[in-house]
């Protein structure tokens, strides 16, 4: 993280005192006398700017403020590096919170088989490239998934993948263990021998998956990795539980009309009342995404 230490003051030489005690602290921080050129500059390629401020001529309530002098008199430096250190944890502490959400996908399918694969190849293929994994799971029938990845995924990858989901020293790394690229580039377990294993699975294993995808694809992790989980044939109130577990929900429903009249239109706001604050939702319909229409019914 680049910062910049801006320093207030129409003293010249409090500025040079003030980076000749930090820069040994902070040496990779730029330390500049606000109004010049180069502060300015640094300010533009800077990820985070900390003021001080010489606080026996500049009152400034701001709370990231740092004043220069204790007491009115005596310059603390062993205080304001104290404070620049906790400013800047709190930075990178609000950056990893925030870097937790992004990647993870979960599509809720509608429609028939083509039609979701169709949306799978045109609106999720650029994670593939994107990203330098991109996982795909499939939580359905095996009668209904992609074909087997791969001649290197033989049978029994998915089975033994939701088995190791539900061991106590299971961590999200190990989903890749059981994963193959398929021909559209995405990593992917293949189909389970029996078609229902993933329903009659515990639930729990189900969801130890969707938080690894979750925790692979934060934003702060290398190598780079996306995820999709594609969803169906569960009852609404499971389908609910797992839908908790991702950054981003995709439905996808035939034409709009046709959605309404079958009951399908309500599925959208049902799942909208469900998400949480860090979670959106994404509809689409099987006639406009082949056109990239997309409708956001809730971005957060």
């Amino acid at each position: 993280m680049a910062i910049l230490i801006d320093v207030l003051t129409d003293d010249n030489y409090l500025c040079e005192l003030l980076r000749a005690r930090l820069t040994p602290i902070f040496p990779n921080a730029y330390i500049e006398r606000r109004g010049n050129d180069l502060c300015e500059e640094h300010r533009q390629i800077c990820d985070r700017s900390i003021l001080l401020y010489d606080n026996r001529i500049f009152k400034i309530s701001e709370p990231s403020s740092i004043p220069v002098f204790k007491d009115g008199h005596k310059a603390d430096c062993a205080y304001i590096a104290g404070r620049i250190s906790s400013l800047i944890k709190e930075d990178k502490e609000a950056a990893t919170i925030t870097s937790l959400t992004g990647r993870s996908n979960i599509l809720l399918p509608f429609t028939y088989i083509s039609e979701r694969e169709s949306l799978i190849e045109s609106s999720f293929s650029p994670l593939v490239s994107d990203s330098d994994f991109c996982i795909r799971l499939d939580f359905m029938s095996g009668l209904r998934m992609p074909p087997e990845p791969s001649d290197n995924c033989g049978s029994g990858s998915y089975d033994a993948l939701l088995q190791r989901a539900g061991q106590k020293d299971f961590v999200p790394s190990n989903i890749l263990d059981y994963c193959n690229p398929d021909c559209k580039g995405f990593l992917t377990p293949g189909r389970p021998t029996d078609p229902d294993m993933v329903f009659d699975c515990d639930r729990k294993n189900l969801i130890n998956l969707l938080k690894g995808l979750r925790t692979l694809s934060c934003n702060c992790s290398s190598p780079s990795t996306s995820t999709i989980c594609v969803i169906e044939g569960f009852r609404l109130a499971d389908t609910l539980e797992l839908t908790a577990h991702a950054d981003n929900i995709h439905i996808l429903l035939p034409s709009d009309e046709s959605s309404e009249n079958s009951g399908l239109g309500k599925i959208p706001s049902i799942v909208e009342r469900s998400l949480k604050k860090d979670q959106t939702l994404k509809v689409h319909y099987s006639g406009e995404y082949m056109k990239g229409m997309t409708y956001n019914a809730r971005t957060v």
